[in-house]
């Protein structure tokens, strides 16, 4: 008759079994499976940013601009930590809604706060060692975060509408994954240059290479 009965596994949630009637079994990862159904709807854009100087090729964050669709807030709550009167990491890139965790490693009191129209006029207020306070980004944007107490440290928090977004790194790489097929706006972030849109191409199951210069300085 052809029929196929697909039996339910409890031992191994991770693996489904299809027996045909003939009596042939054929077991599979359902993983893998999802894993090529993706291949057939998304790419991979990588590739490095050029700088003029070296120190602004890392933290330099590279996203789509827009892309279709609704997309929820992060459900891991990014960390930021303050160690050693530096918050870390540098720059956090989030979607819109998104809490992010601001934990205190100092031996000290630190009051985080941001004065960026994005971050709603965030203050988490004073507070002590290994306590972590909470804040949700509802806007899009950029927004700088700066301590009361200690006027030196400084980091940034880059709210977007979409998850494809990536860091680049010390040598100014990057890679963002899982960005749906179709022609795309490739823009950049940076605290002190900019750069000229880059449209660019993602075939389903390909990487596409591509090279951003940052040559021009953002205006205030």
């Amino acid at each position: 008759m052809g029929e196929v009965i697909r039996t339910a596994m409890i031992a191994a949630p991770l693996l489904s079994v299809w027996v045909c009637l003939s009596g042939s079994t054929v077991v599979f990862a359902q993983a893998d499976v999802e894993e090529v159904a993706a291949d057939t709807r998304t790419g991979t854009i990588r590739g490095t940013i050029e700088a003029r100087s070296e120190r602004y090729r890392e933290n330099t964050v590279v996203y789509i601009d827009h892309a279709a669709g609704d997309f929820q807030p992060l459900q891991k709550h990014p960390v930021v930590d303050q160690k050693s009167l530096v918050f870390r990491p540098y720059v956090t890139v989030i979607t819109k809604g998104t809490t992010i965790d601001f934990l205190n490693s100092d031996d000290v009191k630190h009051n985080i706060f941001s004065p960026s129209p994005v971050a709603d006029d965030m203050n988490l207020g004073t507070y002590s060692s290994d306590e972590v306070r909470h804040w949700t980004f509802n806007t899009i944007g950029e927004a700088v975060l700066l301590c009361n107490i200690h006027s030196e440290m400084e980091a940034w928090v880059i709210v977007r509408q979409n998850p494809y977004f990536a860091v680049t790194d010390k040598s100014g790489d990057f890679e963002i994954k899982d960005v749906p097929a179709g022609s795309h706006t490739l823009k950049i972030w940076n605290k002190k240059y900019s750069a000229l849109p880059q449209e660019v191409a993602v075939e389903a199951g390909e990487t596409v290479q591509v090279s951003l210069e940052l040559n021009r300085k953002k205006e205030r």
